[in-house]
């Protein structure tokens, strides 16, 4: 088995917002949430998930 490329990997910033955004409906919700392409266009200010303590308005 071969390694991915990284020329078609979502970029490191894409991959932590969709983390962010998936840990934050599992803490809401009360169980596991796996990050899914959907996670990774929820809103975000300064590559952090709009609305999170401690980002910009």
């Amino acid at each position: 088995m071969s390694s991915p490329s990284p020329w078609t990997c979502p970029p490191h910033a894409a991959l932590q917002r969709a983390a962010d955004a998936a840990l934050y409906d599992g803490k809401h919700s009360g169980h596991a949430v796996l990050a899914t392409a959907v996670h990774t266009t929820v809103p975000s200010v300064n590559g952090r998930r709009a609305g999170r303590p401690g980002t910009a308005s």
